[in-house]
């Protein structure tokens, strides 16, 4: 076994993805999701967050949220759709809830905020968030591909960082359109994890473990599918942006563990190569020369009559 203290590698503190691990500074770059075709940028830190369900332990990580009033990805996908009183949302693998609390309060008392998650755990914890904070949020046990409620039930739908973990993201997005109303919006935010870049490293190592790091989960390259993926299920795009979250190697680090683990265990790197990698990495983070980053996506729709 390899002995290092880096927190990258095997004998580290990180032993693989948890919620705890969510938890962690990580700077960020973001689009806005503006018109196609236009572009802005803005940047905001990200401090704090919330879990995923534990099935997806060990995949990929999720990445925290801002509690700084700044807007990522995510809370500018909201604003564009267009989220209001009386409507009602719904959030596709809502975890602890946080994203459908502050539905609740977008939605207001004529409205429904209704979170979905397939782990039991999660959707108790969520619920119990909801009561604490006397908020008219609900949580329900469910999963992506059988959503139980009845069709063109909801005004918005959001699925934030699921698809990356979808066999049949087709699948979903059909069962998305069908709970949607007519002109309803769906907004849809993932990762592509081909985007992933380390620095600095060997490259020919970098791109071996950066294989490693797709194989994780079903759907790599689920960024870059959201739009044909709305398209085919007969929404019309409204709009596209993008957003680099650029980490700390503390944050690193959680992304890479499991990664490492995986090439050494499947003879993908060889320990020499893991060392040596370590030691630039080593060295570029005490210089101030790195750079880790992977880009996530969001596009709204709307369901066409």
């Amino acid at each position: 076994m390899i002995e290092d203290d880096s927190g990258f590698g095997p004998s580290g503190p990180i032993r693989g993805y948890s919620r705890s691990c969510a938890e962690r500074p990580c700077e960020v770059r973001s689009g806005l999701l503006i018109p196609y075709g236009c572009e802005a940028r803005l940047s905001c830190r990200r401090r704090s967050g919330h879990g995923r369900p534990d099935d997806l332990a060990g995949r990929y990580p999720r990445p925290p949220s801002s509690d700084t009033g700044y807007p990522t990805i995510a809370a500018v996908g909201n604003e564009a759709a267009a989220v209001g009183s009386g409507d009602r949302a719904l959030d596709i693998g809502a975890g602890t809830g946080t994203e459908v609390l502050e539905l609740a309060d977008r939605v207001g008392p004529d409205g429904e905020a209704v979170g979905i998650d397939p782990n039991p755990a999660m959707v108790d914890v969520a619920n119990s968030r909801a009561a604490a904070a006397g908020s008219r949020a609900r949580f329900v046990r469910g999963d992506t591909y059988h959503l139980p409620f009845p069709d063109g039930f909801f005004d918005v739908v959001r699925c934030e960082r699921v698809y990356q973990h979808l066999d049949h993201p087709a699948t979903a997005t059909a069962e998305i359109g069908r709970v949607l109303r007519p002109g309803g919006r769906a907004l849809l935010v993932d990762s592509d994890w081909a985007t992933a870049i380390v620095h600095p490293g060997d490259p020919g190592t970098i791109a071996r473990l950066a294989a490693v790091l797709r194989s994780l989960g079903p759907n790599p390259y689920s960024g870059r599918l959201l739009r044909g993926l709305l398209t085919a299920a007969g929404f019309s795009i409204a709009s596209i942006g993008s957003e680099a979250m650029i980490c700390d190697p503390r944050t690193a680090r959680i992304l890479f563990a499991p990664v490492i683990y995986r090439a050494l265990a499947d003879g993908v790197i060889t320990e020499d190569e893991w060392m040596a990698l370590l030691s630039e990495l080593k060295i570029g983070i005490t210089s101030g020369d790195y750079h880790f980053s992977v880009t996530m996506f969001a596009v709204l729709g709307h369901r066409m009559p």
